[in-house]
């Protein structure tokens, strides 16, 4: 089976635990215990060599696609898809300054991550995916897997904290795949949510339908992954890239010339 057919099945546990990573292992070695001779079937530690050498192998992966995915370290000219998280996890709270400056046009600017920002979460976007930040810095203690709540469906997003009103929760302006998104918990104090687009040729202008639109024409590309671009895509970001120069140069686009 490809890996997207395993992540859809996987995913869809998922979605039906509320315990997180340590849950869904939990279901796994008790479906191995149940069902199969994994921890009978070999000499004594078998099962433990064979998962380790399973989470070598797994990690070795991940490694190799992240040294490619990340770009090394440079003076930035463009905006990132979203602010690093800081160093001191106060300095993320502090930085939720609800996006309030406006276009010409009356609409919202957008963020450094091409998104907005609100009192309790910020939102970024490139051209294939949408990241979402929730600080949840301001805590006594720290968060565990199953004290979140994320549901994912192909228009709609919700996320909470249990027993607490949901932070987010409305229809999406866009289809979403839903198998390509994802959720994580940092340090048990940031929940980061990613939103695979279905369109890959545009911007969003919110994140639900019930809020305020971003000038999607003050929105800087960000020129970071052009390398995993396909050619048409590549091409048109490029173009955005160019014309946005002109503008701020007070020269013809493009499309002017």
């Amino acid at each position: 089976m490809k890996d997207g057919d395993i992540d859809s099945i996987f995913l869809g546990i998922a979605q039906q635990i509320q315990g997180g990573v340590p849950e869904l292992f939990h279901h796994i070695f008790g479906f191995l215990g149940r069902k199969t001779d994994f921890f009978t079937g070999g000499g004594p530690n078998k099962s433990y060599d064979l998962l380790f050498s399973q989470f070598k192998e797994a990690e070795a992966i991940f490694k190799t696609k992240t040294e490619k995915i990340v770009p090394m370290p440079k003076p930035e000219k463009h905006a990132p898809i979203i602010e690093e998280v800081m160093q001191h996890k106060e300095e993320v709270a502090e930085c939720l300054e609800p996006s309030t400056a406006k276009s010409d046009g009356g609409k919202l600017l957008p963020n450094k991550s091409n998104g907005a920002t609100f009192e309790n979460f910020t939102w970024g976007q490139t051209l294939t995916e949408i990241e979402i930040m929730v600080p949840q810095t301001d805590r006594t203690s720290q968060l565990k897997s199953r004290d979140v709540i994320v549901e994912f469906q192909k228009k709609k997003l919700k996320v909470q904290v249990k027993g607490e009103n949901p932070i987010i929760d409305g229809d999406l302006p866009h289809d979403i795949k839903v198998e390509g998104s994802c959720w994580t918990l940092e340090d048990g104090k940031l929940i980061r949510v990613s939103l695979e687009k279905i369109d890959k040729m545009g911007w969003w202008s919110r994140l639900l339908t019930s809020h305020d639109e971003i000038d999607t024409q003050k929105i800087v590309p960000v020129d970071s992954k052009l390398e995993d671009l396909d050619g048409e895509t590549k091409s048109m970001v490029e173009k955005m890239m160019y014309d946005q120069k002109q503008k701020e140069l007070g020269l013809p686009t493009s499309e002017e010339k």
